[in-house]
């Protein structure tokens, strides 16, 4: 990261130029900061965004055990059980970012 790039703007570059969509764990780690920090960065990334004709496209986290997605949930965190089956085995969110 340059001196002159802020941490959202190596954020969005990570989103921008990742060919498949990156979980918070693989962000927190290619932009060294906590995937709880992440999670506020993202929030402002996203209204950013909307001004620039780009969109932060939100893949939904799916339940391993029983296949349901988790499509109404608007956040950035992964859920600590299905609402349907209750497992706790669920896969992360993946997020992306597409030029409109």
């Amino acid at each position: 990261m340059e001196r002159s790039e802020t941490l959202r703007q190596k954020i969005v570059e990570l989103l921008e130029n990742s060919q498949e969509p990156l979980s918070l764990r693989e962000i927190s780690k290619l932009a060294s900061v906590s995937e709880k920090d992440l999670v506020s960065h993202l929030d402002h990334i996203e209204k950013s965004l909307k001004n620039s004709g780009k969109e932060l496209l939100i893949s939904s986290a799916v339940c391993r055990k029983c296949g349901f997605e988790l499509k109404k949930r608007r956040n950035f965190k992964r859920p600590s059980k299905c609402s349907r089956c209750r497992s706790e085995n669920i896969s992360p969110v993946s997020l992306h970012i597409k030029s409109s």
